[in-house]
């Protein structure tokens, strides 16, 4: 099981992005998270053969496990996009975020399309989304500006007060993170 949209790729319906997340029906049927990334490899690799152009994947890889050729090799099959995890500055900001990277898996991190962290603030009223960050002295986008910029086809074009992607427009606050209405939407039905 799945948590995604109710676009059925089997039966033909397009979808320009569909929302996966682990489910307590995914914990029953593969064990304790975070599962064998061969599991993740099989998933590339369904999505790959339903038509899916590119995937994210928002899990850690910050040690190496007998299942990452595996995976590497579904990625080189479908872009992938995956994240990082990021030892934040915790001195005052005045800015964009900064940090360390904490290490990922070579073969994983070699078989990406791209490397992106995720920061974000939430609220009931807005969302606060870290758009790119100062990471070991390197400017690296965040991954959900990477998916954004991969679902719209186009580069993100960020000034002190706008971001700018394809025909969309959002707010950047005083620290460089975009503002967005509805960006942690309710789980859609679960789809299997």
């Amino acid at each position: 099981g799945c948590a995604a949209s109710d676009a059925d790729p089997v039966r033909g319906d397009v979808q320009p992005a569909v929302f996966v997340a682990v489910t307590d029906e995914d914990i029953t049927k593969f064990g304790e998270f975070p599962f064998d990334r061969a599991v993740y490899a099989a998933t590339l690799k369904k999505l790959s053969a339903n038509g899916a152009r590119a995937a994210g994947l928002k899990f850690f890889y910050d040690r190496t496990t007998a299942s990452d050729g595996a995976l590497a090799r579904a990625m080189k099959r479908l872009p992938t996009f995956i994240q990082q995890g990021l030892d934040v500055d915790q001195s005052p900001r005045t800015g964009p975020l900064r940090g360390k990277a904490q290490p990922i898996s070579a073969e994983i991190g070699d078989s990406a399309t791209a490397i992106g962290f995720v920061e974000s603030e939430l609220s009931e009223n807005h969302d606060r989304i870290e758009l790119q960050a100062k990471i070991d002295g390197q400017w690296r986008k965040s991954l959900q500006l990477l998916l954004a910029e991969q679902l719209v086809g186009s580069q993100a074009q960020i000034s002190n007060n706008e971001l700018r992607l394809g025909r969309h427009h959002l707010p950047i606050d005083n620290l460089g993170r975009a503002i967005c209405a509805y960006s942690q939407l309710p789980l859609p039905p679960i789809v299997p």
